[in-house]
């Protein structure tokens, strides 16, 4: 069988729309009726992502821009806690509806935050992993490393 080819940054970047796609429901709150399924199948289908590329980029060690890549992963799932939090702390209707069809949107938003943080610690491990001399990336670095989202 051919070795298959993983397409690493097509991946992130569908993440990444998908991701900004959540968030922007969020924010303007499109109706429940129509969207709040999909927003939430959205989610976890994102979630699922987020975690299988992360260990996929766990145990490519040899891959080049792997830090790099992680960096963006990490964003993207701080991006998609930080929608889901939203989401459930919000009033609007669409906020409402996804509360009915799923209860627990707070455990979910923390949940969420804990991927994001591992993915986050990640990402530093492996920035700070082979260095030389000293060459290593700072937590100052690391935080302006992860700060919002390039468009």
């Amino acid at each position: 069988m051919a070795q298959q080819k993983i397409r690493i940054e097509d991946n992130l970047w569908y993440v990444r729309r998908l991701v900004a796609l959540v968030g922007d429901a969020v924010k303007i709150q499109p109706d429940p009726e129509l969207f709040a399924d999909r927003i939430l199948d959205d989610i976890r289908f994102a979630q699922n992502s987020v975690r299988t590329l992360m260990e996929l980029l766990r145990t490519s060690t040899r891959l080049m821009d792997r830090g790099e890549y992680l960096v963006l992963l990490a964003r993207s799932a701080r991006t998609l806690a930080d929608a889901v939090s939203d989401l459930a702390a919000g009033d609007g209707e669409l906020s409402r509806g996804a509360a009915a069809r799923s209860p627990d949107m707070g455990g979910l938003a923390r949940e969420l935050g804990s991927l994001a943080s591992e993915v986050r610690d990640l990402a530093g491990a492996v920035l700070n992993e082979g260095t030389e001399d000293g060459d290593v990336v700072s937590g100052d670095e690391l935080s302006e490393l992860l700060r919002g989202e390039a468009t």
